[in-house]
């Protein structure tokens, strides 16, 4: 057995393992960063659930008033201020969806682009995993010589 070779292995194994630490620290972090993408895919998935929602709603009592509008042989003037004031509240709530539909697709794009950078960073974590063990391997052999 050689005493450089145990040196120089003992010190590449602390290299390596501190690397590993690190690459161990990156994988958390990349986790929790999946963790919150995927919150806030699931959190602006509901708002445009309720907001879908709230414009069916208003729709629908637009319908029902167009209808009795429609049906009167008398003008409601109250009548055609509600179905106004609805279609201003079905056009905000459209323009909304419309808004949060953009940030359902963006929050659904920063999810995949944290998962993939965390299957990235796995990968390099697997990568310094498998050199721990070759160095260790050596190191233990060498010692066992």
């Amino acid at each position: 057995m050689s005493n450089d070779t145990v040196v120089a292995l003992r010190n590449a194994l602390e290299r390596v393992t501190q690397e590993r630490q690190q690459k161990h620290t990156d994988v958390v972090r990349r986790q929790e960063a999946v963790d919150r993408a995927h919150a806030n895919v699931q959190r602006v998935e509901e708002q445009a659930k309720r907001l879908e929602y709230e414009q069916q709603s208003v729709k629908k009592e637009m319908e029902t008033i167009r209808g009795l509008l429609n049906s009167s042989t008398e003008k409601s003037r109250a009548l055609e201020i509600q179905f106004e004031k609805l279609q201003k509240d079905h056009a905000e709530a459209f323009s909304k969806s419309q808004a949060v539909g953009a940030m359902v697709r963006q929050t659904q794009q920063a999810l995949r682009d944290a998962q993939t950078d965390l299957g990235m960073t796995r990968n390099a974590y697997d990568d310094v995993q498998g050199q721990w063990q070759e160095i260790s391997d050596l190191l233990q052999r060498e010692m066992n010589t």
